[in-house]
């Protein structure tokens, strides 16, 4: 799949989609306020049109009461992945120089379902898409290797749960594993969480 995904969108990034490092929280409580704080913050910029992403219908039920007292100046709505089109961006035609934001509220355990996603709603747009994926380390995919010393040592840093560290770190170390879990991928039955889909679905989590 991966390799079709590359052979379709090629594995350069398209160049109207700015992606930037993921945003990391302690807790899946901090995640989610700040999920609503950039939300407001993006409201009120240049954004034509914002766009919070999940993958499993655990988060979605999660961001669709996120933004049920939202009343911003711009369009937000809670969008599955694999719903990600440009008819999702509320129909609305937009201009070149439009910028669409679009905030993943979690990472999917496999990096093609990431990657395909974005790359193909970017392909497709008229416009800018800035795209920003946010974890916790309360995470399925953190979980794999954060463990309770790196959390530790990042609150007595002074990492609060309300606020959120930017990490290109993390992000490859994300992708790392997405990647790993594509080598061990042994089914594709549907789950209502990250973690229900790789206790089903991984190798090593199955055994």
């Amino acid at each position: 799949m991966l390799g079709l995904l590359r052979l379709l969108f090629g594995t350069k990034t398209p160049p109207r989609l700015q992606e930037n490092p993921d945003l990391v929280w302690m807790t899946e409580a901090g995640k989610y306020a700040g999920i609503r704080a950039k939300v407001e913050e993006a409201g009120q910029g240049d954004a034509a049109a914002i766009l919070i992403v999940s993958h499993f219908d655990n988060t979605f039920a999660q961001i669709d009461r996120l933004l049920a007292n939202y009343n911003g100046p711009v369009p937000a709505k809670a969008v599955k992945a694999n719903d990600l089109s440009q008819r999702t961006t509320t129909g609305s035609p937009f201009e070149e120089t439009s910028t669409i934001e679009v905030i993943f509220a979690e990472r999917h355990p496999l990096l093609e379902e990431d990657e395909g996603a974005v790359k193909e709603f970017a392909d497709q747009l008229p416009c800018r898409c800035r795209v920003t994926h946010c974890v916790s380390f309360e995470d399925a995919i953190m979980r794999s290797f954060v463990d309770s010393f790196v959390e530790n040592v990042m609150s007595k840093m002074g990492m609060k749960e309300d606020e959120a560290i930017e990490s290109s770190l993390v992000s490859r170390r994300i992708r790392a594993v997405q990647e790993q879990n594509s080598k061990n991928v042994v089914s594709r039955h549907k789950a209502n969480s990250a973690q229900e889909w790789i206790d089903k679905n991984v190798r090593q989590n199955r055994d």
